[in-house]
This record gives C-alpha cells, structure tokens and sequence, in this order.
C-alpha cells in the first residue's frame, strides 16, 4: 500500500536493543523504505493513540508480511513526536514493576527524534515473536510553536490497562496469515469497486480537526476558515437523538473526544468534550467534516472521486460506500434501529477517517467505484 512508501522514518534503522531480550544487533533490524513489502497480510489492525486518558491524538497501526511485523505511529492535531518506546511479544515478557506498571524505559524498541516528526515505523522480524502478541505502544508527543515546546503529553495506544494503579494500555495483535497466491478481491455488493492507491483525496482525524490552536498551517485552522461556507445551516449528527454543531469553535471544544462508542440517549447542541464520552460521536463528527469539505471545496482533496462515493474494500461493511457507512452510523449514534453494533461500526468510521490523512497517504481501506 502506498502508506508504506509515505513512512518519514524507519526506526528499525536505529532501534535501541535490550540486553536482557532476544533481539538481533540493529543493523539486522535496518530495512530501507524500498525493502519495504507494500502489502501487508490480512487485515492490519488499527487503534487510537490517546493522551491524558481520553484525547485522540493519532493512531497506531500493526500489520505483518510473511517475514515481519510493522508498528506505525501517527501523530495528528499538531501533534509532534518527541520519542517512542515500543514492546510487543508475550505478555509475560513485557516489562513491569512488581505492582504491574510497565517501564518503559525497558521497552526493546525505541527512539527520541530530534526532527519532531509525526509518523514513525517499527520492522520487526516474526521470527522475534509468537503468533499472538502482546503490544504495548507509548509515546511522548510535543505541541511546537517557533522552535519552543508549549505543550507536552503522553500516549498510548488505545487497549486494555495495566494492571498497576496507571493508566498505561496494551492490546493484542494476531499473526495475520499471508497466501502466496491470492485469489483477486472480490467485492460482494450492489457497487462494483476496484483498487486504487494512486487516487488521493484528503481526510483528518479527531485530533487535527480539534487542534486547540487553530492556525493557517494545520486542519484546525482550515476549519474555522470554512466552517460557516461549508456547513451554512451548522453541523448535525445522530438520528433520533442528536448532536448540532452550530460554529467552528464548538468542534475545536468537543474533539477529540474518546470513551466507549455507543448511542444518544438525548440531545445536544455544541457540547464540550467531558459532557459526551463516547468515542463513536467523536468519530461520525469527523466523518461528516471530512465529506463536508470534500464536497464544498474541489480542492480540499485532488481527486476526480467524491469521498461520499469511495466503497469500503474489507470487514464487516465490505462493499459499502462512505456515504452508506455514515448513514449507518448515524442511525447507531441516534439511537435508531441497526443491524449492527457501535463498537463494529465505529471502527469502519476510524478507518475511514484515517486512510487519506492530511492528503498525503492512501492506506488502501477505501476502494473506487466503477462507473
């Protein structure tokens, strides 16, 4: 996929190694971006990466090829990374203090950048690891403003807590299996669609949109420049039960927003972020500023495909259009009748959301549709 030739940095290029680990010296580690397979197995899994407990501010994604596994860091909103630390293998393996708080000081791969930059990628050969992992992905991320820190957070990615009183996640990750000789894909659905990585419209996550100080160099800045041209009427999400955005400055209050997605049980009008916990309003909020500016502006992403229009290429809303999966989601988000779970759906709408960041990567979830 394309989103492995947009990489900025491979860190297996200069990953720190633990003595205590069974890991091979560094420059075994070392792939250049062309020995990079374009096409991972499977599907890749991706998380959020969350700050202070409930701020999105990026994503973490983990997938494998035949031979290794790959773990990238995002950063968005602004966001800048000022180090990673990353483990992944058995549970058992990974370290902590006795009371169960990880060190992640003692994490095999890791990394302090003096280049800031928002998107990092571990290689790691399988032949470290077991078929199902464990992955526990932090970082340390800065807010930058002429040269000078003004803001520093930490993250994780998204998962299961540690066991220590912290609130430090993992997740688990499982081998995905590679066939050496696919059949074609074959999308089940009323909209025929194909692969095209070479087409490039623009989306934003939580965090861009929500970026606390909107400027003309980021996301945040260009929403509060065409919020009113864009969405004349103000912004509404939901169904039975609603959320309405009626100003920009209301979305930079609200996102990012995180928690467990799931229905409405009232209605709201320009909320702050502590009043709706719920990860699933955040992200249909973004899905609907994403189709809105691809819409109103041609030239928000260079493109001849309408975002509303692209077709979902894998899982359980296969073959659906953006349009068809935000429909749906905002009946589950109202409160309306679905066939479909919050927790399923939500994941379709991150995934979304993230496969044309900043117009400068295509992750390969979205296909074109054929006339």
């Amino acid at each position: 996929m394309l989103f492995w030739l947009c990489a900025l940095i491979f860190l297996a290029l200069s990953c720190s190694k633990d003595d205590n680990l069974a890991i091979p010296e560094t420059d075994q580690l070392a792939r250049s971006p062309e020995q990079i397979a374009l096409t991972p197995c499977g599907t890749p899994l991706l998380v959020d990466l969350i700050a202070i407990q409930t701020m999105d501010v990026g994503s973490v994604e983990v997938s494998n090829t035949a031979d290794n596994l790959y773990v990238t860091y995002t950063a968005e909103g602004g966001w800048l990374m000022l180090n990673t630390h990353l483990f992944a293998g058995e549970f058992t393996d990974l370290p902590m203090t006795p009371s169960g708080n990880p060190k992640v000081g003692d994490f095999p791969y890791k990394e302090v950048f003096s280049n800031y930059p928002t998107e990092v990628t571990f290689e790691i050969p399988l032949n470290l690891l077991t078929e199902n992992y464990t992955v526990a992905a932090h970082a340390e991320l800065a807010m930058i403003e002429d040269g000078v820190i003004v803001k520093e957070v930490t993250a994780w990615g998204e998962g299961t807590t540690f066991p220590g009183k912290n609130w430090a996640t993992y997740f688990s990750y499982t081998l995905q299996p590679c066939d050496p000789d696919p059949d074609p894909v074959v999308v089940v659905s009323s909209t025929e669609a194909e692969p095209c990585l070479d087409e490039q419209l623009r989306t934003q996550g939580q965090g861009a949109w929500g970026a606390p100080k909107p400027n003309v160099n980021n996301p945040a800045g260009y929403l509060h420049d065409n919020f009113d041209a864009a969405f004349p009427d103000g912004l509404e999400i939901g169904c039975l039960y609603t959320i309405r955005f009626e100003s920009a400055n209301a979305i930079t209050v609200f996102l990012p927003t995180g928690g467990p997605p799931t229905a409405l049980t009232e209605d709201f009008v320009d909320p702050i972020t502590k009043i709706i916990m719920n990860t699933l309003a955040g992200q249909v909020t973004t899905l609907a500023l994403n189709l809105g500016f691809d819409a109103y502006d041609p030239d928000f992403g260079p493109s001849d495909f309408a975002l509303a229009d692209m077709v979902v290429g894998s899982g359980i809303l296969e073959g659906w259009t953006v349009a068809e999966v935000f429909a749906e989601a905002n009946l589950i988000l109202g409160g309306c009748a679905s066939d479909y779970s919050a927790p399923d759906v939500n994941k379709v709408v991150e995934a979304i959301n993230h496969n044309y960041i900043n117009g400068t990567t295509n992750l390969g979830f979205l296909l074109c549709p054929v006339d």
